[in-house]
């Protein structure tokens, strides 16, 4: 007993003291991930600039597990499940797509919608329209386009295609197409497709984390303008990663069709057009929401073209039938006049 007592003592003393010190800074780590995730719940993007820190909620949860693997092969237990628990429930608020696909009939008629912002500065607009041809889509909604540039760049490549604009977003469809502008300046189109008329609308919206009230009567605004226009797809640039203000609303409303069908972080900012991204790109700010009488079955990140500075998104939809639109509006009524 005595050499027991011993050799566990003379093991404490050969302890190399950085371990000690790793201990400390993991736990630090974890306990700066609780103050942050606490404030979040508590005030949002509230508070100046609070927005950008919240922005990189995926990686607040990444820094918390890392720490807690550190704590796991130090014996701490207790603080590296704190950690793993913790950095799994951050992840719950969107930041990671598991691939599932709804079930969906075989003869359901199908969309397929891209989605990119092409950067202001991006001249390349012949690049632009083959990358987004190559996805073969029914649907395009584009923002910080060279317009007229894309538009003669698409029409040498494929034809049929109707389109509006709204200064430098549009979007196209194979089909009869309408636009008007909607709240915050915001394109709002009506797309006639085969299935049945769509509204679909192009977002880009305002960045700037230091003024959240304003932010939040825009995506107020955008909120209850698409839950008025069913079925509908909102789509593009929010300038939001699922932790800001702007994504919270808008998913309250619509479906994020990226968790729905889509797989991983699905990260679209920044690419290689940027210095910053010249690794990966590192936070998700480009989205496709979806009323839910239209069902994802596929949505996944595109190639960027030269230039532009975001990933585009590719997202098949199912489409209901004209019946089952006058089924689901009777349904609604009902519910409506109880």
């Amino acid at each position: 007993m005595v050499q027991r007592r011993a050799l566990k003592r003379e093991h404490s003393v050969a302890r190399p003291a950085w371990r000690g010190s790793a201990r400390w800074t993991a736990t630090s780590v974890i306990g700066a991930t609780l103050l942050w995730y606490l404030l979040f719940l508590a005030l949002g993007d509230g508070g100046r600039l609070i927005g950008y820190v919240n922005a990189f909620g995926f990686w607040w949860a990444i820094v918390a597990m890392v720490a807690a693997g550190w704590l796991a092969t130090d014996r701490a237990w207790l603080r590296s499940a704190v950690g793993i628990v913790l950095g799994i429930v951050i992840l719950t608020h969107g930041g990671v797509a598991i691939g599932r696909r709804p079930a969906v009939t075989n003869d359901a008629p199908t969309i397929r919608l891209v989605t990119a912002s092409l950067r202001t500065s991006n001249h390349d607009m012949e690049a632009a329209a083959a990358m987004i041809l190559a996805e073969t889509p029914d649907l395009i909604v584009a923002q910080e386009v060279d317009v007229p540039a894309f538009t003669r760049a698409l029409g040498r490549r494929s034809r049929g295609w109707s389109i509006v604009r709204r200064g430098n977003e549009l979007v196209a469809c194979r089909c009869p197409i309408s636009g008007v502008e909607g709240p915050g300046h915001v394109l709002r189109a009506r797309a006639a497709l085969p299935s049945g008329p769509v509204t679909v609308w192009s977002l880009h919206a305002p960045k700037s984390y230091g003024r959240t009230v304003a932010q939040r009567v825009f995506f107020n605004a955008l909120a209850a303008d698409i839950d008025a226009h069913r079925p509908g797809i909102l789509a593009g640039d929010f300038n939001a990663t699922p932790w800001n203000d702007g994504y919270r609303i808008i998913a309250d409303v619509y479906r994020d069709t990226w968790l729905a069908a889509g797989r991983g972080p699905g990260f679209t900012f920044p690419t290689g057009a940027r210095r910053a991204g010249s690794l990966f790109p590192y936070i998700r700010i480009d989205h496709v929401f979806a009323s839910r009488d239209l069902i994802p079955i596929e949505s996944r990140l595109g190639t960027s073209s030269a230039g532009a500075d975001h990933l585009p998104l590719v997202v098949t939809f199912a489409m209901p039938s004209r019946r089952n639109r006058i089924d689901a509006g009777t349904r609604s009524s009902a519910k409506s006049t109880r």
